[in-house]
């Protein structure tokens, strides 16, 4: 007797195909709004659709995931600071892509911050015979201008305490120069906040800001890329108070002889235990815009007078944590006290891809950022 014929293949419906197709199909559907198009062509799709997972965030101190719907103003803003409660800075990096913002991912309360700056310029030439400031030829005109924002920080108080509260941000104009403004979130006559800068607030190199009461005076403390100290008071928001700063032992720009030509250096400002933290990150950078962190290095403030009289800011470094954590980030750099059996090691570094994250890069493309050099480090031995 012959062998039966084999049995016929099922022939698979569309419906069931879109299974195989989906992770195909997604990828070539970036677009939230092309994807609820896609989701209508089926009733099988409308039910894979439904099932996705809403992304969550993990929480690495207590093992828990939260869902975070932010608002949808806020999608493809440049999110460049943080206050415990859930306060994001999001801010408006090219000229009329938006408001900058303090706004609440749990509450949804939002806090406008002003996208524009005064600016005093030269303007046209003064009639005869006038004289301004002693300018005879030039009449001084006002001018708006957008602000690029590189880092915001919130002093103690939340927000909402309007009273309080106060924003700092390194700011840069559209007409490239750089400086800072400090904005207090309280309605002026006009129903807006305004940015008030502080005289001679031009300052170059800026990389990173921190509220800290525990300096020579408190109040906003800037670190610039010769690792100088400036501080801007709430009290007075137009003085600006420069320290210069010192490592103890270190006579030269410090890079170990064992690391490559090419490593650079950026700085982030970290408050704990009642210290004033500075953290040195080294990376390379290729001329194919690849970086890679090297190692980072951690130096704690111990304010000193030297032999004229005046203040610095010495810095004395780190070997470990003693049962801290670090999470960096421009302006909103913290450290975490860590308890018995966490999940996290004392003496991990936590980094995100922020080096590149400057005005140029921004004003290119103001949806992309990198997520290549990210991740932990660890100051203590491998065990």
């Amino acid at each position: 007797m012959s062998p039966p014929p084999p049995a016929a293949q099922a022939v698979r419906s569309w419906e069931s195909m879109a299974l195989d197709l989906l992770v195909l199909v997604l990828f070539h559907l970036p677009c939230i709004a092309d994807r609820a198009s896609f989701a209508t062509i089926c009733r099988h799709w409308r039910s894979i659709r439904r099932r996705t997972a809403v992304t969550t965030v993990f929480c690495l101190l207590s093992g828990t995931t939260h869902r975070i719907r932010l608002p949808a103003d806020l999608a493809g803003a440049h999110l460049c600071g943080s206050h415990p409660g859930g306060w994001l800075a999001a801010a408006a990096h090219v000229p009329g892509g938006g408001n900058n913002v303090a706004a609440n991912i749990f509450s949804r309360e939002k806090v406008p911050l002003p996208s524009e700056q005064q600016l005093i310029r030269q303007g046209t030439l003064c009639p005869p015979g006038f004289h301004l400031d002693g300018h005879p030829m030039f009449q001084m005109r006002c001018q708006l201008e957008d602000v690029l924002i590189r880092a915001i920080t919130f002093v103690s108080a939340a927000p909402s305490s309007v009273a309080r509260c106060v924003v700092v941000a390194a700011a840069m104009t559209c007409g490239h120069r750089p400086g800072i403004a400090l904005c207090r979130l309280q309605i002026d006559g006009h129903g807006t906040p305004r940015w008030t800068v502080p005289k001679s607030a031009i300052l170059y190199g800026i990389e990173d800001v921190v509220y800290f009461e525990g300096g020579v005076v408190p109040g906003f403390h800037f670190i610039n890329n010769k690792e100088d100290i400036s501080v801007a008071c709430t009290s007075d928001v137009r003085a600006l108070h420069g320290y210069w700063s010192k490592v103890q032992g270190q006579e030269d720009d410090d890079v170990f002889s064992t690391l490559p030509d090419s490593v650079y250096i950026i700085r982030y400002l970290v408050v704990s235990r009642g210290r004033l933290l500075m953290v040195r990150r080294y990376f390379t950078w290729s001329g194919s815009d690849v970086r890679q962190t090297l190692l980072f290095r951690v130096f704690e403030c111990q304010i000193k007078l030297n032999h004229h009289g005046f203040e610095i800011y010495s810095w004395a470094e780190l070997e470990r944590l003693d049962g801290r954590a670090l999470f960096l980030g421009r302006g909103c750099s913290s450290a975490c006290e860590l308890p018995q059996n966490s999940g996290i090691r004392e003496g991990r570094i936590y980094f995100i891809d922020d080096v590149g994250c400057n005005e140029s890069l921004k004003m290119q493309d103001s949806s992309r950022y990198n997520c290549m050099d990210m991740g932990v480090y660890s100051m203590q031995e491998p065990e």
